[in-house]
């Protein structure tokens, strides 16, 4: 046995779990009456669109997709297939561990350029409407992609290794933020069609050696890389088994992160405005939704900020309703916790309280976008979609809510 046949043993193993995963729910019944068919027809239209680009593409604005992709690189991770069973047997043996790493690492850059080149296929009958250039164009567009992936992937799990708590949850956003900056620099200059951009993909990817070579040598990071491999592992099961399966609940804080003093959040009397409080607490007190909220009220904001015309007042009228609903979905997740169903609440109270929570919530980000919509027009509209937000926050809840 050596590290590369040991590599190639959890490699297999590895593609064997995740076929019998998706056999649980892609039988032969599935293949040949849904999945052929939409391939079928997802060819015939992409050929179409390949020769002649349909108009509604051109209200799609590059910014956004420049938003999308960057969304994408930020996304996935680098997986060094360590077991918790390595710590017996393998760490003790000099030059194992590197090596199982070292290969992890070049598989993890191997399946990201795999999944960069097929969205960049995917994306370039949009791409080509655009007019974001020729193939060199294109081919430096995603060559920034993939860089930028690579190194936001390393960057993240160093940054996990060096901070907790809530400082590593700054460190992530300033880490978001710079990241998204740098690219988006990036990104115009190679639409400028200038030298510097041609040369910022393979100067990123330079930038990224120095950042594998530190992340296989870090130190404690053992546990790290087991529990990271484990959740990749069983990522494509989560989401199979979402909703069926109860998960293991995270370790609850002691005083939590946000309103640790139960300050009042909805005001008012009643059962419904106590209901609606403890339902916008326990939202904001999740950091896994807040983080998302936070991340699609970006992603709104940036695109009512390009967006041209009366296209802001449009996409600001469809974030009132996708933030009311989304919030509205998440409230009535939360209302059937266990906690909750200790209380006889009437059917009037969940659905008021469903209202003033997805009010409360959605109040926030639709307020940010409709500052940012109406100020990149003029400040005065800026601050007058500001105070419409509050109203129109309430219709799009009222409208939202209205079948329980």
């Amino acid at each position: 046995m050596t590290p590369a046949k040991l590599f190639k043993r959890r490699l297999l193993d590895d593609w064997t779990y995740q076929y019998r995963i998706l056999r649980t729910a892609v039988d032969w019944t599935v293949a040949v009456y849904l999945i052929v068919p939409a391939l079928i027809f997802a060819s015939i239209y992409y050929s179409a669109w390949l020769r002649t680009p349909p108009e509604w593409f051109g209200y799609i604005p590059a910014s956004l997709v420049a938003v999308f992709l960057y969304l994408f690189a930020w996304s996935g991770t680098v997986r060094f297939f360590i077991e918790e069973a390595d710590q017996l047997f393998l760490v003790r043996s000099e030059g194992w561990m590197p090596a199982i790493k070292r290969r992890g690492l070049l598989y993890s850059l191997a399946l990201q350029a795999l999944t960069t080149a097929l969205l960049a296929g995917a994306l370039l009958p949009l791409l080509r409407a655009e007019g974001s250039g020729g193939a060199l164009k294109l081919a430096a567009l995603f060559l920034a992609v993939y860089a930028a992936k690579v190194n936001l992937g390393l960057l993240r799990q160093l940054a996990a290794l060096a901070w907790a708590g809530w400082k590593r949850v700054a460190v992530s956003i300033a880490l978001f933020a710079a990241g998204f900056l740098i690219y988006w620099a990036c990104v115009q200059l190679i639409l400028a069609d200038t030298a510097a951009g041609y040369l910022a993909g393979p100067l990123l990817l330079a930038a990224a050696v120095p950042l594998g070579r530190r992340r296989l040598r870090a130190a404690g990071a053992f546990h790290a890389d087991v529990q990271r491999e484990r959740e990749a592992r069983l990522k494509l099961a989560s989401l199979m088994l979402r909703g069926i399966v109860e998960g293991k609940k995270p370790r609850q804080r002691r005083v939590p992160l946000l309103l640790g003093r139960s300050q009042r959040v909805v005001r008012g009397t009643g059962a419904s405005a106590v209901l609606a409080d403890s339902l916008v607490k326990s939202v904001l007190r999740r950091p896994g939704q807040w983080k998302l909220y936070a991340q699609l009220t970006a992603v709104l904001a940036f695109a009512a900020w390009r967006l041209p015309g009366p296209m802001h007042v449009v996409l600001w009228a469809v974030a009132a309703f996708v933030l009311a609903y989304w919030m509205k979905s998440v409230a009535r997740e939360t209302l059937g916790a266990s906690f909750f169903r200790m209380f006889a609440w009437s059917e009037i109270n969940k659905q008021e309280a469903l209202r003033k929570a997805s009010f409360a919530l959605a109040v926030p980000g639709l307020a940010l976008i409709g500052l940012i919509a109406g100020g990149s027009i003029s400040l005065p509209l800026g601050i007058a979609a500001l105070v419409l937000s509050v109203p129109a926050a309430y219709a799009a809840a009222f409208l939202v809510t209205i079948w329980y």
